[in-house]
């Protein structure tokens, strides 16, 4: 995929599911998206988008990853996936966007969104 899109001159954009923990209740790691992260950049991937496709993130998750990784990796935009709910989405996206995140992915009144995502889970 990478190579199709550089012959295209286009950017691909990874996700890295599961960033921020499991549906299981396994935590996020940072050091295991630091490895992937690392890996992707190495393969000329300049934009990864951390993602919460199951709804388990907070402040507390959220802001660790996005402090370590996008001064770790400069040379990669760094976005947010983050299912969440219309009562949490703000308190999440200002801390990915406080740790640096300027990337960050929406749906407007569950518009766009997941179509698997719970109804609950449509921002």
């Amino acid at each position: 995929m990478q190579n199709l899109c550089v012959s295209r001159i286009k950017n691909l954009v990874v996700y890295l599911s599961l960033a921020f923990g499991t549906p299981s209740g396994d935590a996020g790691d940072v050091d295991i998206v630091a490895k992937w992260s690392e890996v992707l950049a190495n393969m000329g991937i300049k934009i990864l988008s951390l993602s919460d496709t199951v709804g388990v993130s907070s402040k507390e998750t959220i802001t660790p990853l996005f402090s370590q990784l996008i001064p770790e990796f400069q040379e990669v935009t760094f976005g947010a996936h983050l299912h969440t709910t219309p009562q949490t989405w703000k308190d999440k996206v200002l801390a990915a966007y406080q740790a640096g995140c300027t990337r960050v992915d929406t749906a407007i009144q569950g518009i766009g969104g997941c179509p698997m995502a719970k109804d609950d889970l449509t921002g």
